[in-house]
């Protein structure tokens, strides 16, 4: 009488044969009864015998394939992020684009975007010069750097607003957020401060091998003052394209040139 097999998938739960491939985790075992061939009895050719072989585990392939299926989807996004970058630069040319983007308040972002031609180290070198923002971003008076850790930092700010009737005032924390592909993002939010909301973001993507840089701007101030919100809305759009401007300008100086053109 033919003896029949059976095959299932278990949980290893005793002691085998063949040494364990991972010691001290469970693993997905094929075991088979009956006589089998010396195809199943790895190493041990010619003999047959009830054993039980095992498979890698399935949470080691599970987490390999993973692994893998993220290295290549972080290597596409990459890859449409710069080609996207650079569609973007070409359609732009010189021009600085502004829009209003919504804040879910009362208060709307403005937005601009614009190539500078300087390479993605030396804008990021001024981007990341926290202290010297006076010097150049529009309606600051004071920028002092209270504390550091790399790209993180916190800040205090005044800004002079309605033609200098007004200043605003806030504690600010700048951090680095996680790269989008090629996009390295640089956000600050206000901690304390006269104001109800000052919220700012750099998107900085190297286009045409990095010698160029396409910049992304994001505003939003709402000062506790009793105006019309849409008079604060306009001047958010009015910061972004007169700070895109001033970046522009500022990659210009000499200390910067020399960077650009070692």
């Amino acid at each position: 009488m033919t003896r029949s097999t059976a095959l299932s998938v278990r949980p290893e739960t005793s002691r085998s044969f063949w040494p364990p491939i991972h010691p001290g985790r469970r693993r997905c075992e094929l075991v088979r009864y009956g006589k089998v061939s010396s195809s199943f009895a790895p190493g041990r050719p010619g003999v047959s015998t009830p054993i039980s072989d095992r498979l890698v585990s399935g949470r080691s392939l599970i987490a390999c394939v993973s692994i893998l299926s993220l290295i290549a989807g972080a290597l596409t996004a990459g890859t449409a992020g710069a080609q996207d970058a650079a569609a973007i630069a070409q359609r732009l040319g010189d021009t600085i684009e502004v829009n209003r983007e919504a804040s879910g308040h009362s208060v709307d972002y403005g937005r601009a975007v614009a190539t500078v031609d300087a390479p993605t180290d030396v804008v990021m070198r001024i981007i990341t010069d926290y202290a010297r923002y006076f010097e150049f971003m529009p309606r600051f008076t004071t920028s002092r750097v209270l504390s550091r850790r790399g790209n993180n930092a916190l800040l205090y700010m005044e800004a002079s607003v309605m033609r200098g009737a007004h200043t605003l005032w806030a504690q600010m924390r700048v951090y680095s957020r996680a790269p989008q592909g090629a996009t390295q993002i640089i956000e600050g939010r206000m901690i304390e401060g006269n104001m109800e909301r000052f919220v700012a973001r750099w998107e900085v993507t190297p286009i045409e091998g990095g010698t160029r840089t396409l910049v992304a701007f994001r505003i939003l101030v709402d000062p506790d003052l009793p105006f019309p919100s849409s008079i604060f809305t306009d001047e958010n759009l009015n910061a972004a394209q007169r700070t895109m401007r001033a970046l522009r300008e500022r990659v210009r100086l000499p200390q910067f040139a020399v960077a650009h053109n070692p």
